[in-house]
């Protein structure tokens, strides 16, 4: 459970900054039948995420689809559209078919808005622009294996590709190959596998998308595994899921003590017969050697 609770706090914190540092670089896709991204396999495990971020005018279209590829080895699936203004997740694990619709409407203003599908046991959760809905599967097992670990599971963006026309039954949820299609943009795309870092997934192939400059992918200034992510004027590095901090992700917790030590070592100065400052300079050095033990 206390894990369950440091997983949930690390992805919401992890959110919280990726919303904040807009990612300038994103897809933006034309809306014609045959425009769409493929992007490299989310592995949801029982603990996964997608989070991402569009704009678009039109009130109906296909955001993103992600099933085994091969419906013979599983039919789960996951389908997040637009149906008039209004954000729904529909979706099929083990023998359960679901669906969650966002709380918020008018989500086709052409302002972006930041989506997450989350994976937690039982739960799925629907997040969009900060507000969840979530629904509990009944018929959980925990042996079950999303996707199957299919070699062919992949995550489309914007439509599915025209190839599908031929082969529907490929697909566990057909019908979302009729969809209409994105005519918008997607930016700041990142998988959790089964609960690990974020990451950002590799783009496979794509028809009918225009793609910004990725400056992360130039010049990378993120150090500690920190996750770089883009802004107007330059880079930002998200070091949320590392033991560091920083502009950089450079400095660890060392640094942190340091600083402590510096402040409290300047109050000690300035307030020497203050015997609370005296009292905390110590307890903050006992923490820092302690520290530097472990």
């Amino acid at each position: 459970m206390a894990d369950s609770v440091i997983n949930e706090m690390k992805w919401i914190l992890a959110v919280s900054l990726l919303n904040l540092f807009a990612v300038c670089s994103s897809l933006t896709f034309e809306g014609s039948s045959t425009s769409y991204a493929k992007f490299s396999s989310w592995v949801p495990c029982h603990n996964g995420s997608i989070s991402f971020e569009f704009k678009t005018s039109i009130p109906d279209s296909l955001l993103l689809y992600t099933d085994s590829g091969n419906k013979k080895i599983s039919d789960d699936y996951f389908e997040l559209k637009l149906i008039n203004g209004i954000m729904h997740l529909v979706f099929k694990i083990n023998q359960e078919r679901n669906m969650i619709h966002s709380a918020k409407d008018d989500l086709n203003d052409n302002n972006w808005h930041m989506v997450d599908l989350i994976r937690e046991g039982r739960l799925t959760t629907l997040r969009v622009d900060g507000v969840a809905r979530t629904v509990e599967d009944k018929f959980y097992q925990t042996d079950h294996v999303t996707f199957g670990d299919s070699p062919d599971s992949f995550v489309y963006i914007g439509g599915l590709p025209v190839n599908f026309n031929h082969r529907l039954e490929k697909l566990a949820h057909a019908q979302a190959n009729f969809e209409q299609h994105l005519r918008g943009s997607i930016r700041n795309l990142f998988y959790s596998n089964c609960g690990k870092a974020l990451v950002t997934p590799q783009l496979l192939m794509s028809e009918g998308t225009i793609s910004d400059t990725d400056k992360c992918m130039e010049n990378n200034p993120c150090e500690n595994n920190g996750i770089c992510i883009m802004r107007d004027k330059g880079v930002q590095c998200d070091c949320s899921w590392t033991d560091f901090h920083g502009d950089f992700c450079e400095q660890g917790e060392t640094s942190i003590l340091e600083i402590i030590m510096g402040c409290l070592g300047n109050c000690l100065k300035n307030s020497e017969s203050s015997p609370s400052c005296r009292k905390q300079y110590q307890s903050a050095g006992n923490i820092r050697s302690s520290y530097l033990r472990s």
